[in-house]
């Protein structure tokens, strides 16, 4: 919960202050991105657990970063609502346990208990 609040309010802080600050949107929103998910990595190595950002059997946890930075990029106005909206995404992909698509070795199918299973 906490992670995901994180996540909401750093993202979209990052995002408004680089545009303050004359950044372009591409770079404006890559830094979003950055500022919301660095927290959780720098707990993560804190904690000495490898970051979620990474693990292949983690939630999704920068999707959410990325489709909220966007829309505030777009819509500065909209940066309450984006940052709710990171939140509620990333406690649904936590509830649902969604998951990105993950790569495989050629020649090797992924089992059914593979994590990139459809929902």
């Amino acid at each position: 919960m906490f992670d995901a609040v994180g996540l909401g309010v750093f993202g979209v802080s990052g995002t408004l202050k680089s545009l303050a600050y004359g950044l372009s949107l591409l770079p404006a929103a890559v830094l979003g991105v950055v500022t919301g998910v660095g927290g959780g990595v720098l707990r993560d190595m804190i904690a000495r657990e490898v970051p979620a950002l990474v693990r292949p059997d983690a939630e999704l946890y920068a999707v959410p970063a990325i489709a909220g930075t966007i829309a505030v990029v777009y819509w500065p106005g909209s940066a309450v609502w984006a940052a709710v909206f990171i939140v509620v995404f990333r406690l649904v992909a936590l509830a649902r346990h969604w998951h990105a698509p993950t790569a495989f070795i050629l020649g090797q199918w992924p089992s059914r208990s593979a994590p990139n299973r459809p929902c």
